[in-house]
């Protein structure tokens, strides 16, 4: 388990080298000069070049990553090429609304698909298994955007229960902050919970059909009581690789749903910055989310060998 843990940890450490190199070298590459950008159609070649200069933009792009990366290595970001301000703190403000919202997508996705996918696999082929499947399948077709509009012209519009947009920190008014929560979480939920409610659903299925639950029934268990005994915590393993890869996922889908209800949190930050071609910015907060995404598929890898005896034993 240690050699595991030690091998994964390398892998990731790769990963993210390798993230960061891709990620500075498509925005090199992106159109637009931040010294145009910065002063301007009017500016003159000679002020353009100076401000080159004092941004590095001058420099080879080896040296400017060598740079950069050395500077986020040590938690250094930079600084924003419009702002001026320090990258690393505006990042972690902006983390404050895009966290919060990304944990409660994902705790309403699970208490919604749980219950679901139980059901629909403990009444499988019966009518409301047909009713379940249906209605996630149509939950996978929804784009997430599309999700949150639909909820704010019923909620918010016609109803008038819910906010349509905006933020409150949770310091100034917990229960205005949680009101304007509610309505981007349930759009990040609604596809998940979909997709969460099939794969266990499924996974239950199968376990169902293993051996050691047809014994447990050959010795007078019922189908439901086999199911919570001995299917649950089975069904369980697969399901949680799955759960670490949604959420990677959901925390990239608030990038779309922060724009749609004017959160100011990270994925609205990097779409500003990148429409400005503030490319240091975007860099930052494109390398924040891709270690996030990364990280969490680290802690499924070692979940999925802390739960999975079979796994260990392999190893």
């Amino acid at each position: 388990m240690l050699f595991f843990v030690v091998r994964r940890l390398g892998v990731f450490a790769v990963s993210l080298v390798g993230a960061s190199i891709v990620i500075f070298a498509l925005l090199s590459l992106l159109p637009g000069d931040p010294a145009q950008i910065i002063l301007g159609q009017q500016a003159t070649p000679e002020r353009l070049e100076t401000l080159r200069a004092e941004l590095g933009l001058d420099r080879p792009w080896p040296v400017r990553y060598a740079d950069w990366a050395t500077g986020v290595a040590q938690g250094d970001f930079g600084e924003s090429y419009l702002s001026g301000a320090a990258i690393g703190p505006m990042i972690a403000q902006r983390l404050q609304v895009t966290i919060p919202l990304a944990a409660l997508g994902m705790v309403l996705a699970l208490v919604l698909a749980v219950p679901l996918g139980i059901t629909a696999a403990a009444r499988h082929r019966g009518a409301g298994d047909v009713l379940i499947s249906g209605a996630s399948q149509i939950g996978i077709a929804i784009p997430a955007f599309w999700a949150g509009i639909l909820l704010v012209t019923v909620f918010a519009v016609r109803l008038g229960w819910l906010p349509s947009g905006g933020f409150t920190p949770v310091t100034e008014d917990p229960v205005a902050w949680a009101r304007s929560m509610v309505l981007p979480a349930l759009s990040l939920a609604i596809v998940q919970a979909a997709i969460l409610t099939r794969y266990i659903r499924s996974s239950i299925l199968e376990v169902m059909r293993e051996d050691f639950v047809r014994t447990a029934r050959a010795k007078g268990l019922t189908r439901g009581k086999a199911l919570f005994r001995h299917g649950l915590r089975n069904a369980a393993i697969p399901v949680v690789t799955i759960l670490g890869l949604q959420f990677a996922f959901l925390f990239a889908g608030t990038i779309v749903i922060e724009n749609v209800f004017f959160l100011p949190g990270l994925g609205r930050m990097v779409l500003q910055a990148a429409s400005e071609r503030d490319l240091l910015l975007v860099q930052g907060t494109v390398m924040v989310l891709t270690f996030a995404i990364l990280f969490i598929n680290l802690v499924v890898d070692v979940a999925y060998r802390v739960i999975d005896p079979r796994l260990r034993s392999a190893s």
